[in-house]
């Protein structure tokens, strides 16, 4: 994501550092400590995204996960957790 000048239409060396393209998002991310890691693991994975969007898959994953164990009918809690059926606790006397 290489700036281009508008102007001359010659593109800059300078690549776009924002942590996301939301503005909030990038300021709060900005001024986090704990993102510097996360920046780097994502470079050195050649993930092509930015932090913003890695950071806001994984609730979207997770939720993704609960309503299609919801769906499917199995325990709101214990499914997510380990994915393990009631019948699986019953003795069998």
């Amino acid at each position: 994501m290489a700036a281009t000048d508008r102007k001359t239409g010659a593109g800059s060396l300078l690549k776009d550092q924002s942590l996301s393209r939301i503005r909030f998002l990038n300021a709060l991310l900005g001024s986090m400590p704990i993102v510097n890691p996360i920046v780097r693991t994502i470079q050195q994975s050649g993930i092509k995204r930015r932090v913003g969007e890695v950071l806001l898959c994984i609730p979207l994953l997770g939720c993704s996960a609960f309503l299609l164990n919801a769906f499917l009918g199995g325990d709101a809690v214990l499914g997510v957790v380990s994915r393990s059926s009631p019948a699986r606790f019953r003795s069998s006397s």
